[in-house]
């Protein structure tokens, strides 16, 4: 599911720069060469936090109450607008 919508992210929108080259072929006249364009690791991940971001409007409307309710307990913040929660890492040795 990432990897269509990292496509579909790419798809819409504008190109930035062209990855195609004129080459010149005496028998072919001019022609384009187009280098493949491959999913970068960012794409990646910006397609996976519109996903959660979309799933999380989905499941948590935006009236307070799930944080005042069911998740209260978890501590939950936004990061990057994406609602997280406390765990127990935190009280460990680690950081």
């Amino acid at each position: 599911m990432r990897r269509v919508v990292t496509w579909l992210i790419r798809a819409l929108r504008p190109p930035v720069h062209s990855q195609c080259q004129d080459e010149v072929d005496s028998s072919l006249g001019k022609r384009s060469k187009c280098t493949p364009e491959y999913l970068s690791v960012r794409d990646s991940d910006k397609a996976e936090k519109k996903i959660v971001k979309i799933v999380q409007r989905q499941s948590f409307p935006d009236d307070g109450s799930t944080l005042k309710g069911r998740l209260a307990r978890l501590k939950p913040f936004e990061e990057d607008g994406i609602l997280r929660v406390g765990g127990r890492l935190k009280h460990s040795d680690l950081q």
